[in-house]
């Protein structure tokens, strides 16, 4: 109801089944008049919890999640925290038959910090390494890529590893006067932890 000449009804039909809807259009107090009455089908079933999403500034907290839908013409996002050292890693599984679906993540200016642009292989895999101090907000991007579908269902799922460095046998190799000889091999370099 209202009366500002723009009345608006949504119905969400969780039954697993058809169902057929009645709308009663009716005057305040009996009064007449006439309008137009228009529908509109959402086929996808949309993600009433997430949406909407579709940008950095709307951007969903992320969590681990199924069934979650991608809309033709739509872009998901979600923010995840990453803590200070630790390797972030996302992965979405997808049915390629619904549509390819490519995942990316991005900093808070939209920069992009690593993208998955597989094609028919139902999974995408993207991962960022916070070299900071301080726990810092990333951003996926869940977006079509070279087919779309009219809706696709996906899953997503993280996990926030820390770095573990070992220090390699050369050690304390930190400075010229202290340079190890070496003739090559496999090493380890640890963050803030020069070798010479």
């Amino acid at each position: 109801t209202g009366v500002d000449d723009d009345e608006v009804v949504s119905f969400i039909n969780d039954t697993g089944a058809a169902v057929t809807v009645y709308v009663r259009v009716y005057g305040f107090q009996n009064a007449g008049n006439t309008y137009d009455y228009t529908t509109t089908v959402d086929v996808c079933g949309n993600d009433p919890l997430n949406e909407p999403n579709d940008d950095i500034a709307s951007a969903t907290t992320g969590a681990a999640a199924t069934g979650l839908i991608l809309q033709d013409g739509y872009e998901d996002f979600y923010v995840y925290t990453v803590p200070a050292s630790n390797v972030f890693t996302l992965d979405l599984i997808y049915d390629s038959a619904e549509g390819n679906i490519n995942l990316e993540l991005q900093d808070a200016t939209g920069a992009e910090l690593d993208a998955s642009e597989t094609f028919g292989d139902n999974a995408e895999q993207v991962s960022w390494f916070n070299s900071s101090a301080a726990p810092v907000d990333i951003y996926a991007r869940v977006l079509y890529g070279f087919t779309t579908g009219v809706c696709s269902s996906y899953d997503l799922a993280h996990t926030n590893d820390p770095l573990v460095c070992n220090e390699d046998t050369n050690e304390d190799n930190d400075t010229l006067v202290d340079a190890a000889a070496t003739t090559g091999g496999t090493y380890s370099i640890i963050q803030g932890d020069d070798d010479w």
